[in-house]
């Protein structure tokens, strides 16, 4: 399995959001951070190629995030899961990456430090976080066979800007 993962791109400040009066899950993405992110997936399409699935944190910058991400790769199926929000469960998305074939490639859109101990898992193992995402940022582990802890690959990590820059 092929499994990137992908932080959301910018959104607004979360403090002034607040001033709103609306909870922090319905904080979008800024128009700039938009523009950004659908560079960001024509990176990552010139990287990675096709997309099985895309799974996203249910929050309003993730879903955003992972709706720029489907339509720069076409026909993809995309769905939520509550547990890549924050304080979720790493034990409940590794259930589910395991209930998908060996085969398939998925993008993980989500939230630091989730995403980053989650790779740090698939790579080291154990619950230290090896490096951050950037936002709009994202990185790729290969598991052939079994999702085990410490059983994956590192294959690429990179910046929003060098996503960019492998945008045709």
């Amino acid at each position: 399995m092929n499994v990137n993962l992908v932080r959301h791109g910018r959104a607004g400040s979360p403090v002034e959001f607040a001033r709103s009066g609306m909870g922090d899950d319905l904080r979008p993405l800024t128009i700039e951070g938009r523009k950004r992110m659908r560079r960001n997936a024509e990176g990552l399409k010139a990287i990675i190629g096709k997309l099985d699935v895309i799974v996203t944190s249910p929050l309003v910058r993730t879903v955003e995030t992972a709706q720029i991400v489907a339509k720069a790769f076409g026909k993809v199926t995309t769905m939520e899961l509550s547990d890549l929000a924050p304080g979720g469960s790493r034990e409940k998305i590794v259930r589910w990456m395991k209930d998908q074939s060996n085969d398939t490639t998925v993008a993980i859109v989500g939230h630091e430090p989730s995403l980053s101990r989650l790779a740090s898992w698939l790579v080291c193992g154990g619950d230290r976080q090896i490096f951050e995402l950037k936002k709009g940022g994202a990185c790729a582990v290969h598991v052939d066979g079994k999702i085990a802890e410490g059983g994956g690959e590192l294959l690429w990590l990179m910046t929003p800007r060098q996503l960019r820059r492998q945008a045709h």
